[in-house]
Order: structure tokens, then C-alpha cells, then sequence
């Protein structure tokens, strides 16, 4: 009943941060995945809801172009990050045709600064005040943390609190959080870290990304600081977007008190 409860509320979700975790942009091959990248673009605009998308897979692009392999090197991955950047917003320049795109690279120091949290806030409301769709990754080429750790999850929690986010969605490769994957034990509705999370486990199939479960759970904490709620689910599934907002049953619901 709690579950429906609150799946029915997000219909009135207005503010809405997407975040693509790595398996989600790049594919098996370390190219672009535009089939997840032009479903999820459809999605959103064909919605009427202000939209901020947090992208990750410039590191995995660029080490495709660049022919290298994940790499424990920061300042290796730190040059495949400027040269993938370049890539990642072509072509979601492409897949948003007919409308604005607007890149932002932003540090999570940035959104724990007071003055630069309020900069970043009125940027972007303003592009989304100009029907502007705001991309944002972190700004690998001075800062290193989500490379290390998180695959833009900490970064996209900021960014709800930051702009008061009515939802967030973190996409990747399986349908939530499971307690168990072999089983597809999908566990529907977290309300916060306990002892029981520590034995459940959310998809990272790719080789390139570093998001997983602790991640995902800080990021939802930090975003409930503006009453945002996170849902994980799978970036592959046809029209996930619409199907979340819609109620439907899919991925796991996160309501965790912040931090």
C-alpha cells in the first residue's frame, strides 16, 4: 500500500533529474548506446516537465576512441574524459534535435559551496526557464572524485538539492536493487540504509562504470534534503521515463533521510 501510495504521487513530479550511469550511455563495444540514449531523449520530450539530465560515459567514449581500458591512472582518465566529453554532448546534441542543449561541468565542491550553489541553481533555472535542457557531468579535469567513486550518483544527489528536484531517476543496468540478482529478488520501496541494504545489490555490468549500491543510497540522501525522491531502474527499458512517472512498477524506490 506504502508503495502505491507514493507511485502515485509522481505524477505531480515537476522538477525532474535524470542521471545515465555509464552502462546506460556507452555499450558493449565502448561506443554511444543510441537506442538507451534516443529512448530516454524521446522520453523527456515529449513530457512536459523540467528536465536536468546528469550524464556519465565521457571516460568510456573516449577510452573507445583512444583504444585504452578502464585504468587506475586519474590523469589517464582524466584525458579520456576531455576527449569523451566532446563525443557525449554531439550526440546528445543530435538526439535532442528540434531543441536547446546546454552543457554545465560541475564539481560537487562546487554544490557544497553556499555562493556557487546558489550560481548553479539560478543557471539552471534560467535555461530551464528557456525550455533549455541542461546537461551536467563532473568536471574531470580537475576534479577526480567520481571517477573514483560513484559514476555521477553524489553528483546528481547535489543537484536536486541544489535546485529543489521533484524526483530523481538513477538509471543503469538492471530494474533497481535486488537482494539477490539471481533471482531477480527486486526490493521495491527503501526507506533508509539499515543492515538489510548491506546485503542487497544493484546491477554495474560495465566495465567502464564505478556506480553500485552505496553510491546510489548516498546520492538519494542527499538529494531527500529538498524532499526529493530517487527511483533506480533500468536505462534500457522502453520508455522508462513515462512508465515511472506514470506509477508504474518498475525499479526501486529510495525515501532515505538525508545526510
Amino acid at each position: 500500500m506504502v508503495v502505491f501510495l507514493v507511485r502515485s504521487q509522481f505524477e505531480y513530479a515537476k522538477r525532474i533529474v535524470v542521471k545515465l550511469g555509464t552502462s546506460t550511455v556507452v555499450d558493449s563495444v565502448g561506443s554511444v548506446n543510441k537506442y538507451n540514449m534516443s529512448n530516454i531523449v524521446q522520453d523527456i520530450k515529449r513530457l512536459d516537465r523540467e528536465f536536468v539530465i546528469v550524464s556519465s560515459g565521457a571516460i568510456g567514449l573516449g577510452n573507445s576512441v583512444l583504444g585504452l581500458k578502464r585504468s587506475s591512472d586519474l590523469i589517464l582518465n582524466q584525458a579520456s574524459a576531455a576527449v569523451g566529453q566532446c563525443l557525449l554532448m554531439e550526440e546528445y546534441r543530435k538526439a535532442f534535435s528540434g531543441m536547446q542543449t546546454a552543457q554545465l561541468l560541475l564539481t560537487n565542491s562546487d554544490l557544497n559551496n553556499a555562493e556557487k550553489r546558489v550560481m548553479v541553481r539560478s543557471l539552471i533555472e534560467r535555461l530551464l526557464g528557456m525550455s533549455i535542457i541542461p546537461i551536467i557531468n563532473e568536471n574531470d579535469s580537475v576534479c577526480t572524485e567520481e571517477i573514483s567513486f560513484g559514476d555521477n550518483d553524489i553528483l546528481s544527489g547535489n543537484i536536486c538539492a541544489a535546485i529543489g528536484a521533484n524526483m530523481q531517476i538513477l538509471l543503469t543496468d538492471v530494474n533497481g536493487i535486488y537482494k539477490n540478482l539471481s533471482n531477480e529478488d527486486r526490493i521495491k520501496y527503501i526507506t533508509k540504509a539499515d543492515a538489510e541494504v548491506n546485503e542487497i545489490k544493484v546491477g554495474c555490468s560495465s566495465q567502464e562504470g564505478t556506480g553500485g549500491i552505496s553510491s546510489k543510497l548516498l546520492s538519494a540522501k542527499i538529494a531527500s534534503r529538498s524532499n526529493t525522491i530517487t527511483v533506480v531502474a533500468r536505462g534500457s527499458e522502453k520508455d522508462i521515463i513515462n512508465k515511472i512517472i506514470s506509477g508504474m512498477d518498475y525499479g526501486t524506490i529510495l525515501c532515505i533521510d538525508g545526510v
